[in-house]
């Protein structure tokens, strides 16, 4: 049955996971440094299934199938997110104004696959797709908390979600890059053909036991024995130095 269903939504011919696209290019797009919500946003606009209101138009009742932004044209996922007036004053908008020059007739998959093959060395994909993210977050603002956004207030809330982002992704950069050069291994060999003595104590006070472990291992890190057990003691060092008679 699983298997009839899936041919049956497959008869174009097009793989509806992968759209016959290659790996690379879906590599690409993990990669990219933003939210897993707008990634989930992104693979939604790839597979043409945003609920825009031409798609929902004769199938959810009270709804036409023009802009919920601007009701002059009929709302596509690309009219909605590039080309409708209110999408493009946020495109223009400061503090991350981006001029895009697109072709009114190309698909959101085709200039997707142009993004990741030709780079834009001063626009980050990021931000573009971030962009269209929040213009979808308005539309549903709009339907169903009855609140709209000025195109102003709307670019402060990118301005922020971008710089928290952007402050995010460095702290994680910098703990991977102290864990990488100051994370020191737990045991170090000695030179070749000698040994090497490692002693642990755990020490509380004088009036409790303290605990001692010795392991004693050549360059190859195989043990050649070891020891542990407890005594008195009034000090961590000579915890250490009793473990060691």
């Amino acid at each position: 049955m699983v298997k009839s269903l899936y041919d049956k939504l497959n008869e174009t011919g097009v793989d509806i996971v992968s759209l016959n696209l290659p790996d690379s290019f879906w590599i690409a797009l993990w990669k990219l440094d933003i939210s897993q919500r707008i990634k989930l946003f992104l693979w939604k606009c790839l597979q043409n299934s945003l609920s825009t209101n031409s798609k929902l138009f004769g199938k959810v009742n009270d709804v036409d199938p023009y802009y919920t932004m601007c009701g002059t044209e009929i709302e596509t996922t690309e009219n909605l997110l590039l080309h409708c007036p209110y999408a493009k004053e946020i495109w223009n908008s400061s503090p991350n104004p981006i001029t895009l020059n697109i072709n009114i007739s190309s698909t959101f998959l085709e200039l997707c696959k142009d993004w990741i093959k030709n780079p834009r060395k001063q626009i980050s994909l990021e931000l573009i797709l971030t962009k269209m993210w929040f213009i979808w977050k308005e539309k549903y603002n709009r339907v169903f908390e009855n609140k709209a956004t000025t195109v102003k207030n709307l670019a402060m809330e990118i301005q922020g979600h971008v710089a928290f982002w952007a402050q995010r992704s460095n702290l994680q950069n910098k703990a991977i890059y102290l864990k990488k050069n100051t994370l020191k291994p737990l045991w170090q060999a000695p030179s070749k053909y000698t040994l090497k003595i490692n002693v642990y104590a755990a020490w509380i006070s004088d009036s409790l036991p303290f605990s001692y472990a010795l392991i004693l291992r050549d360059d190859t890190g195989i043990s050649g024995g070891g020891k542990a057990g407890q005594s008195t003691t009034t000090d961590l060092q000579e915890a250490e130095a009793l473990g060691m008679m």
